[in-house]
């Protein structure tokens, strides 16, 4: 078992996995395995458990005598998953890293595909696919990231490229799809606890906006989304999400590997998409949404006209779109553009 002093320099190890967890042990079984079943498995998986009071031990124990290259490490107290996240980028020992959730899943071929496109092109900082969202509780398949492609084919993106694609999109580079180079995210300084569950998707975009990155419009993992997620509870609490437009833009503001303009258009993204979640609670979270949007005679008409039918499908779709275009977050022909190319690879894979 591998303890904190046994952290070094990268040796010949190629990929290394950092698997957080807390209180997951009924779906840890089903992320090691997918891990170990990769094409090209990862040289080591460090599973970091945060202090659990299910029987996540005695899973991941079970597991190591299965599996030698999985290291098990145990935190003493309950510290969060950034700085748990942030143990496992310091002791890993491979060139690439990639940072997995345990209740979500890779897709075979993953590793083997990014790994040969990181050791062919070691110019871009990170390979990102797609990710499939899966409804956590019902196991339906609902959709899928991101919403906005960066690129029609798969290949490299410049950093130059990926700062004009910020300024269309967001929310390109799903850290569940993605493996960074270890140096890149460590140069970086990896995660960053006061940006709270937006610090590995800044992370990512850090790393691609100075190295550039590379794109493959394919899915490569199952993200399980769940209401108690750590990132989509932030959007559906207000206090947090409050909390967050307040003090990440801020965040954004003071590095210098943003665009001066990137600010402004995160805390709009921001706006909408929690407005969005609010829409989509049942019942409506009509503080969460209030709190959201920007306080203009406008928006305060729209919101008492539409208040009365916010319950009803048609209700929600009109403040949406009214949001949609008040804010900007992204542009329509985009997003359709999108849709219809995933459209027509469903319809030829039939």
């Amino acid at each position: 078992m591998l303890t904190d002093t046994d952290s070094g320099t990268f040796a010949d190890r190629l990929l290394t996995v950092v698997l957080p967890n807390f209180n997951h042990a009924r779906y840890l079984a089903r992320a090691i395995d997918a891990i170990f079943r990769q094409s090209r498995p990862p040289d080591e998986l460090i599973v970091i458990d945060d202090a659990s009071t299910d029987n996540s031990r005695e899973v991941i124990l079970a597991h190591q005598v299965r599996y030698p290259a999985l290291i098990a490490l145990f935190n003493d107290r309950n510290v969060g998953a950034l700085r748990t996240l942030q143990r496992g980028l310091e002791v890993a020992k491979s060139s690439y890293i990639y940072f997995a959730a345990a209740d979500d899943e890779v897709l075979p071929g993953f590793f083997e595909t990014a790994l040969d496109v990181l050791e062919r092109t070691p110019s871009v900082g990170l390979f990102c696919g797609e990710t499939v969202l899966v409804d956590g509780e019902s196991n339906r398949s609902v959709g899928f990231r991101p919403i906005v492609r960066p690129s029609r084919k798969a290949g490299p993106i410049s950093a130059g490229d990926v700062a004009k694609l910020l300024a269309r999109a967001d929310n390109f580079i799903h850290t569940g799809s993605t493996v960074f180079r270890t140096r890149s995210a460590l140069a970086k300084g990896g995660f960053v606890v006061e940006t709270g569950s937006f610090s590995d998707g800044l992370l990512a975009r850090r790393v691609a906006l100075t190295e550039g990155m590379w794109f493959a419009p394919t899915p490569v993992s199952r993200w399980f989304v769940h209401s108690t997620g750590f990132s989509r509870s932030t959007a559906l609490g207000r206090e947090r999400a409050v909390e967050a437009l307040a003090t990440v833009p801020k965040w954004i503001e003071a590095n210098p590997d943003f665009p001066s303009w990137y600010p402004d258009l995160f805390r709009s993204r921001w706006r909408f998409g929690s407005a969005r979640l609010a829409l989509e609670a049942a019942p409506v979270d009509r503080k969460l949404l209030a709190a959201m949007v920007p306080d203009t005679r406008a928006n305060r008409w729209i919101l008492e006209l539409l208040d009365p039918v916010l319950d009803n499908r048609l209700g929600r779709v009109a403040l949406l779109a009214w949001l949609a275009a008040y804010l900007k977050p992204f542009r329509l022909r985009d997003v359709m553009r999108t849709a219809i190319d995933r459209r027509i690879e469903r319809l030829r894979r039939r």
